[in-house]
């Protein structure tokens, strides 16, 4: 991440990046072939952050080499991350991409799919239900259209449903 990009990209009008820091269990990282390191994604978030640029963390849980104990962290590490917005969702076994074959040699070695579902959840609740958090929202409501967006974003974010089957 170029700390002088992200300067550039400040000054033109950039005021929110979405990333995809998935994870802060490396195992599951390197199992996925995600090609990073949990520091890389850590001065990631610094940069974007030092830049003033609002950060939205994108989280998956239930990847390839996740345990329970490392998705019950996803929270924390959002927080640490000081993402402005989390999204947590359940990793998807697709048809056709190659771990989908090793999911079905063997379903033990994953996070069942309704445990990623619940995780997903209560990450989200996690997240977004602190004080500091609760009052960051508040501070940046403007209008009347900012109260729904800001509503929206909420319960969506605790009510997430999936549409995935139970494998």
């Amino acid at each position: 991440m170029d700390k002088e990009l992200l300067l550039l990209m400040r000054r033109a009008g950039c005021y929110q990046l979405s990333v995809g820091f998935e994870t802060n269990h490396q195992v599951s990282l390197d199992a996925s072939g995600k090609g990073i390191m949990v520091a890389q994604s850590e001065f990631a978030a610094k940069a974007i952050k030092d830049a003033g640029i609002e950060l939205v963390g994108l989280f998956m849980l239930g990847m390839p080499g996740d345990t329970v104990s490392s998705i019950k962290s996803l929270s924390e590490f959002a927080i640490t991350l000081r993402v402005d917005y989390a999204q947590f969702n359940q990793f998807d076994f697709s048809p056709g991409a190659p771990i989908y074959e090793d999911y079905l040699k063997d379903r033990s070695r994953f996070v069942p799919a309704r445990i990623s579902r619940k995780y997903a959840s209560l990450s989200s609740r996690e997240f977004y239900f602190r004080p500091r958090k609760i009052f960051q929202i508040i501070k940046k409501i403007n209008s009347p259209g900012d109260i729904v967006f800001f509503t929206e974003l909420v319960i969506n974010s605790m009510l997430h449903r999936f549409s995935y089957d139970e494998y």
